[in-house]
């Protein structure tokens, strides 16, 4: 399943881009894998950022990165020498199962034939495997190159299935380092697996190992956690490999309808007993309602007044709308959604089309920053949940902040939150509360 930000679509007049570019995101994901290593193929400015726009987040276990670092010599006699070298040091110094080479816009540009030389190097390495992700910079967003890189791992790591495991399953979807909450929710959704009765094999992309992946293909479902991130990856299983898949159609799950919903469609897949499931899950609805009873009688009794923005992916926007506008019963401001896929804008949508109260928010695709202080300027929210560009907005005109999305410069989130499923509910209530009492 495509994104709406791919190659072939263009837009007239980007004066504030919302996203980075496809080479940064196939780089994301391979910083997910724990065994393996990141060799950038790029330019060495597109590099240097790399690095140390990390280092500036704070983020310090993204893993080592070996780029090629392009320049003049290579541009003008091509990098072919130059990513081979790299390769052979990457491995020697850091001793990967897995080497990943996303390209970025030098190669692609110059026309270095880079799958002829990582098939040269085929038996010459002591024990990687290398996965080539062919992105150029400009063929797409970060999330593009994110999925593009998830596709590479299926079609050049995995391999068929020896046997089926009973009950495991594989999670997919959760964005490493693009998801500012990706540690708490790859532990959330394990956390929900096991609260059914599945067993956990691989978290795709995020804290998991090259012998997860390659087991991948043995799980008797894939459970994407996402209404587009690597919904072409596991497509592509099920073609492979027969492992079919379920995924957050109607956006990322959070808050007790959401959530069960999405369990429950789980169970079905897996042939579970599903009064078992609905048994299991009504004890953690009542337990999380306990322990979100304080922060509902604030929000219902004090708060609720407040006109809430939205600006995130779209599985997160959806999701955020149906957990405070049609759970919480917040009126939305606008939604913006910065990434999406071919379907998010329709199921947008009908979910808004079915609120009883009649709220009909403007809705924005891909937007720039600019479009969406202009929508900012119009509605006037008095809560905002999105990325720190919107800080300001909110700074300048009394409006209350919450940084829930990429980018995210102006917090770190190193407590493991979650903001998915059921305890995502909690966090949500907790910060939205602390929030809006200052």
């Amino acid at each position: 399943m495509e994104t709406t930000a791919t190659a072939t679509q263009e837009r007239p007049c980007v004066r504030e881009v919302t996203t980075s570019c496809s080479a940064l995101g196939a780089n994301y994901f391979a910083f997910g894998v724990e065994d393996a290593i990141s060799v950038p193929n790029t330019g060495q400015g597109c590099l240097f950022t790399l690095i140390h726009g990390l280092k500036a987040k704070g983020n310090k276990d993204f893993g080592p990165v070996c780029g090629t670092g392009l320049c003049n010599r290579e541009v003008v006699y091509g990098g072919q020498s130059r990513l081979e070298e790299t390769i052979f040091a990457a491995e020697t110094m850091h001793d990967p199962n897995l080497i990943y080479v996303a390209d970025g816009c030098v190669p692609a540009i110059i026309g270095d034939d880079n799958v002829g030389v990582i098939q040269s190097m085929r038996g010459r390495l002591k024990k990687a495997k290398v996965v080539y992700v062919d992105t150029t910079g400009f063929d797409g967003d970060l999330v593009y190159g994110f999925n593009k890189a998830a596709l590479a791992t299926v079609n050049q790591v995995m391999d068929p299935p020896r046997e089926k495991l009973d009950r495991t399953v594989n999670i997919m979807g959760i964005a490493y380092w693009y998801d500012s909450f990706f540690e708490g929710n790859a532990r959330e959704m394990a956390r929900l697996m096991d609260l059914i009765g599945l067993n956990v094999n691989c978290v795709f992309g995020c804290g998991c190992t090259r012998r997860q992946i390659e087991d991948m293909p043995e799980a008797v479902l894939n459970v994407v956690v996402s209404d587009y991130i690597n919904v072409d990856a596991a497509e592509r299983m099920e073609e492979k490999f027969g492992v079919p898949f379920v995924y957050a159609r109607r956006g990322t799950p959070v808050g007790l309808e959401a959530t069960e919903e999405f369990l429950l469609e789980v169970a079905r897949k897996t042939a579970l007993n599903l009064k078992e499931v609905e048994g299991k899950i009504a004890k953690e609805k009542k337990r999380i309602m306990e322990k979100v009873s304080i922060g509902l009688d604030y929000w219902f009794e004090r708060i609720g007044r407040h006109k809430v923005a939205i600006v995130a992916d779209s599985g997160r926007a959806i999701g955020l709308y149906r957990f405070l506008v049609n759970d919480l019963q917040l009126e939305p401001a606008f939604v913006a959604m910065t990434t999406m896929g071919v379907e998010s804008r329709s199921i947008l949508d009908e979910i808004i089309s079915r609120n009883g109260i009649g709220w009909r928010p403007p809705v924005l695709e891909m937007p720039d920053g600019c479009d969406i202080r202009n929508m900012a300027d119009r509605t006037k929210p008095t809560l905002m949940l999105g990325r720190t560009p919107e800080r300001e907005w909110c700074l300048n005109h009394g409006a209350n902040y919450l940084p829930i999305t990429h980018p995210v410069l102006d917090s770190i989130e190193i407590l493991g939150r979650t903001d998915i499923g059921f305890n995502g509910m909690r966090t949500y209530l907790h910060e939205m509360v602390n929030v809006l009492l200052k």
